[in-house]
């Protein structure tokens, strides 16, 4: 409850500090007092002022004072108890209340205000460890970013860029620099973290890193390495990959080239006929043979998708229309 007492000429109040004169706006507005204050509450005066009951720290008393109209439009009043406390709007825009260090009013009170948090006031810098720790994308005026290592051009380094959708991914997490070839699977798609020199918002020839779509075999790349000619057929049994794919089966895999290829790329393909007949079938063996179980199986190039295969016998001369020698 308010306490007053009135001599022939003023009315004082109690405000929780201290005895003070009630003034023209507590009778508008309701006295100032520290509980007051706690509530936030900003006033509108015909549409172009606005009081807020702030804490006095010279005068040291309650007191409805003048503030901006950030305050109203905020709904909330920055104040003494309420310094280095933040808000967010629903746009995005974040602001902190502060105590202005530089100025006081004419009684030499501080002057409390919020002001709106730059990008990096919320985030800080980006650098190596930023870019390599951070766990989710920073959003800033409902823009998304991440920080990442710009490559190529003048203005290659650290620094903020937008990120996508993908990055929010929680299989796939952020796509940055330390991450490249990093590889995963998403619903029905493979994605791999690659350079990115189409991102939104890096200068002309400069790169960045994104999640881009892949295909099965470029994804079979990134997890077991490029199978190319430096790298070889897979020659053994136990050289043979495995790997879980799309459809949530392991499957697995060898290192196939084509015998035309002297140097450059082959293709991972399937390797469970090899698996079960313990032999590799690749371009050093091809038109080998193998039983097993009173089948003949015989080591042909198939064609650029399966590469290198043991096929039947019957398949075999089927489609090369010759006789075997075995």
């Amino acid at each position: 409850a308010e306490l007053a007492t009135t001599t022939s000429k003023k009315t004082f109040v109690c405000d929780g500090s201290q005895w003070r004169v009630k003034n023209e706006l507590d009778e508008k507005y309701g006295t100032c007092t520290k509980t007051v204050m706690g509530k936030g509450v900003v006033k509108e005066e015909n549409g172009s002022e606005h009081y807020k009951c702030d804490y006095l720290d010279k005068q040291e008393k309650y007191e409805w004072v003048s503030t901006a109209k950030v305050d109203f439009d905020l709904r909330k009043a920055c104040h003494y108890g309420y310094v280095n406390e933040k808000v967010v709007t629903e746009s995005g825009y974040e602001y902190v209340c502060e105590e202005n260090s530089e100025y006081t009013d004419n009684d030499g009170n501080h002057i409390h205000e919020w002001r709106e948090l730059s990008f990096e006031d919320i985030y800080g810098k980006c650098d190596e460890d930023k870019m390599k720790n951070q766990t989710k994308v920073a959003v800033y005026e409902g823009i998304k970013y991440k920080c990442n290592y710009i490559s190529g051009g003048y203005s290659g380094g650290y620094s903020w860029v937008k990120a996508s959708d993908l990055d929010e991914n929680v299989t796939l997490g952020i796509c940055t620099r330390n991450r490249k070839k990093d590889a995963a699977i998403v619903g029905d798609a493979y994605y791999e973290c690659l350079n990115n020199g189409n991102a939104e918002g890096i200068p002309v020839s400069s790169s960045s890193t994104d999640w881009l779509e892949i295909d099965e075999n470029e994804y079979l790349n990134a997890k077991f390495g490029y199978c190319d000619t430096d790298r070889g057929n897979t020659k053994n049994i136990a050289d043979i990959k495995s790997e879980t794919l799309k459809d949530g089966e392991s499957h697995s895999f060898k290192c196939s080239i084509a015998k035309e290829v002297e140097y450059g790329n082959g293709k991972w393909v399937d390797a469970s006929t090899d698996i079960a007949l313990n032999q590799i079938c690749n371009r050093d063996n091809e038109d080998a043979t193998v039983t097993k179980e009173s089948v003949i199986y015989v080591c042909a190039y198939k064609d650029g998708s399966s590469m290198y295969q043991w096929i039947t016998s019957d398949e075999y001369c089927e489609n090369k229309g010759e006789n075997l020698t075995y």
